[in-house]
């Protein structure tokens, strides 16, 4: 193969392996900021069913000290 041909294809594939390269650099990044995103969010519902069996906990004791035994049909969770 002639000097100048495999020259001008090495220099096309290097320029295209740059290319490549960089697509991966930046899909890699999004990708770590969908991670972080989905754990936050996870991170967030896990809080918040922490917070309403608390409530909810809270909601048992109150009425056992005033005497009832009933629990509303709404629960704590629908006024949030």
């Amino acid at each position: 193969m002639p000097t100048n041909v495999r020259d001008t294809l090495e220099k096309m594939l290097r320029r295209r392996r740059d290319v490549l390269l960089r697509q991966v650099i930046e899909q890699e990044a999004a990708l770590r900021a969908i991670g972080e995103e989905g754990e936050s969010e996870l991170e967030d519902a896990a809080q918040d069913q922490q917070i309403d069996s608390v409530l909810g906990r809270l909601d048992d004791r109150e009425r056992r000290r005033r005497g009832c035994s009933r629990r509303p049909a709404d629960g704590w969770s629908a006024g949030r």
